[in-house]
């Protein structure tokens, strides 16, 4: 019989023990990956993190801020930038307006939120107490990055291109228009209205649609929609499933906790 010499022998169990550690964290390294690219639960991903309510003889002016809950470091980040870039918001159109005319300019900044794997999309509306128009924010963030997701990574959570979703929009807002055109008496502007129909939907304002995440995981977008009363045009949160206007924010009304 032939003679295994010894250096062999140590070569030998040298590679079984590296293919049983080597396996062993293979097995450790699909299970990590399989963890990270499961679904976070967002369910209670987003809260105030500042609320001021401000009592006049008009009412009541209502101001929110949102935060993401999840306790990370890339998301305690997204949280400063958000609160930062609205809060100077409020310090400029709220209290530098009540301090020089003694109103604010915004009467009120609400947001809505929602989810789809690991992205939180919050859209903040702030509404102008002169005009009534709303102006919108909007927010899509990948929680395990903490970074704010481009338009096109929206599309990709939903299988769409960026010509896909422009065409969803345009759709939507054929809808919504051709609805609300029939609930309004408006045989004497009909050419103006008309105009107004046909200029929502060019490239133009067709692709200024911001995409966003609503409560039930749907995708929908701020567009901007006519104005059935004849003033042109405003920006609205429209479904792209059914071209329903989602309808503005309003407070829910609850400020246990009021930030000085």
């Amino acid at each position: 019989m032939k003679k295994i010499k010894s250096g062999r022998i140590i070569i030998i169990s040298i590679v079984l023990v590296l293919s049983v550690v080597l396996g062993g964290m293979s097995g450790i390294l699909i299970g990590f990956i399989r963890e990270s690219s499961k679904p976070m639960n967002l369910s209670n991903a987003v809260t105030d993190a500042f609320c001021d309510v401000i009592e006049d003889e008009n009412g009541n002016y209502c101001y929110h801020i949102p935060e993401i809950t999840v306790d990370s470091d890339a998301v305690e980040d997204i949280n400063k930038r958000m609160y930062a870039s609205l809060y100077d918001e409020y310090s400029e159109k709220v209290l530098a307006s009540i301090d020089e005319w003694g109103i604010p300019s915004i009467s009120e900044m609400t947001y809505r939120w929602g989810y789809k794997d690991n992205t939180v999309s919050i859209t903040v509306q702030t509404l102008d107490n002169m005009a009534f128009y709303p102006f919108f924010y909007v927010f899509n963030v990948d929680v395990r990055s903490g970074e704010e997701l481009t338009d096109e990574e929206v599309f990709e959570l939903f299988s769409l291109h960026k010509e896909d979703f422009y065409e969803k929009v345009r759709t939507a807002v054929k809808q919504y228009s051709v609805r609300e055109k029939t609930k309004y008496p408006i045989d004497e502007q009909e050419n103006y209205i008309n105009g107004i129909i046909e200029r929502t939907l060019t490239d133009e304002y067709i692709k200024q649609a911001k995409p966003f995440i609503d409560s039930d995981g749907k995708l929908c977008a701020v567009v901007s929609l006519f104005s059935p009363g004849g003033a042109d045009t405003y920006l609205h949160m429209i479904s792209l499933d059914t071209g329903l206007d989602k309808g503005y924010i309003t407070c829910d009304g609850k400020h246990d906790e009021i930030s000085d």
